[in-house]
């Protein structure tokens, strides 16, 4: 998938920004598997809007693409690392062939 990589490195970075202000018992793992959004989250609700502001920067600097991540938050839906890189990647594939 195009910019699939370049995607989920954004998001790790994003990752990496949160962890350097909270326990490191408590950083969220860098890895496609690890869940955003669900359950098994690590992030509570204020922690998960500073993760999209930072990834939301990361992905403009990178792509000079605006994506608001909360467009790919759906109410009850568990969300991935994985599952995140590829919803954005479909986006920005999207709006550079327009």
């Amino acid at each position: 998938m195009e910019n699939y990589e370049q995607i989920t490195q954004a998001i790790y970075e994003a990752l990496d920004e949160l962890a350097a202000s909270m326990p490191p018992d408590e950083a969220p793992e860098k890895a496609p598997e690890t869940v955003l959004i669900g359950e098994e989250a690590k992030l509570d609700s204020v922690s998960f809007v500073m993760f999209a502001l930072s990834l939301e920067g990361n992905i403009e600097q990178t792509f000079q693409e605006t994506v608001s991540v909360m467009d790919f938050v759906a109410a009850g839906d568990e969300l991935t690392v994985d599952g995140l890189a590829k919803r954005i990647a479909r986006k920005i594939g999207a709006a550079t062939k327009t």
